[in-house]
């Protein structure tokens, strides 16, 4: 069914230091801790907690921003820790008023984990992915509009490039 941690398989190191992330020392509360992984007892899985303080009335948006970029900033450090400690994997939990953003490490790359609660959160993040497929997108064509520009301005003679043209079929 699972794995059952108890306070004695579980162990405090107090603060992550913030080295690299000094100037979001103010802002967040920190914790790390260490627990024997499944999978491999002789190795300790890591867990960091990051608890915003809020700096003023965040909406959600603005905190998740923030949450983001506190990640961001703190990843590198974990992962240092994660390997000054033998750690295989780990988590980390941005805690915020308005919400938690959890990202699992796999030793190699970080991923979110997104939690939906009702079916009006999926609908939020399927909008803001189908804007930034959109974005992406116009982003492509103007670029390609652009590379349509020099191709005319160069008088359209493809074989300053190496390229040719096969004619027939």
């Amino acid at each position: 069914m699972g794995e059952v941690w108890t306070e004695n398989t579980i162990t405090d190191h107090g603060k992550l230091p913030m080295t690299s992330a000094a100037a979001w020392k103010p802002q967040v509360r920190t914790r790390v801790l260490t627990t024997p992984d499944p999978d491999d007892q002789s190795r300790p899985f890591l867990f960091c907690q990051l608890a915003l303080r809020s700096v003023s009335e965040d909406l959600a948006f603005e905190e998740a921003h923030r949450a983001h970029q506190l990640a961001e900033a703190v990843m590198p450090i974990f992962e240092e820790l994660a390997r000054r400690h033998g750690a295989r994997w780990g988590a980390i939990f941005v805690c915020g008023w308005k919400g938690i953003l959890p990202i699992y490490w796999d030793g190699t790359r970080s991923i979110q984990v997104a939690f939906f609660e009702t079916k009006r959160d999926f609908a939020v993040l399927k909008d803001k992915l189908d804007h930034m497929k959109r974005a992406g997108q116009k982003d492509r064509s103007s670029r390609e509009d652009d590379s349509d520009e020099k191709g005319r301005s160069d008088g359209g003679d493809s074989s300053k490039n190496g390229a040719s043209k096969s004619e027939g079929s």
